[in-house]
């Protein structure tokens, strides 16, 4: 399960990064997110939120992670994405709702990377 755990790391942090550029080249044109981008960003979400579930089984199977912290970085990435869209959304413009949600993933992929590192997934 712990392959799964590390395979998922992988997976969120080449996606989140993904939608992360694509948020910066949406705020470079000048554009609002996009329901495309929009969908993207919910399936972001989707797969942080299957490896977080998948983290509990491991948990739940007796390995632990290298250090506590790798539960804060686990709860924080779930947040990362919705945070970005919400205070994009609610004090900017469409444009700069993208560059927003883009810092979002950004923030989202920076965080699965130290989880991983704190976790003992890396290395």
């Amino acid at each position: 399960m712990i392959e799964l755990h590390r395979a998922l790391f992988g997976a969120v942090f080449l996606y989140t990064s993904i939608c992360a550029i694509w948020g910066i080249i949406l705020a470079v044109r000048l554009k609002p997110i996009s329901p495309a981008f929009r969908g993207s960003l919910r399936l972001a979400e989707a797969l942080i939120l299957v490896e977080a579930i998948v983290g509990v089984i491991v948990f739940i199977s007796g390995q632990r992670p290298q250090q506590g912290l790798h539960f804060l970085y686990g709860a924080v990435i779930l947040l990362a994405i919705p945070a970005g869209e919400a205070l994009g959304g609610q004090w900017w413009d469409g444009r700069r709702e993208s560059f927003v949600t883009a810092i979002g993933c950004l923030l989202a992929g920076a965080l699965a990377v130290r989880a991983a590192m704190t976790g003992g997934l890396l290395g």
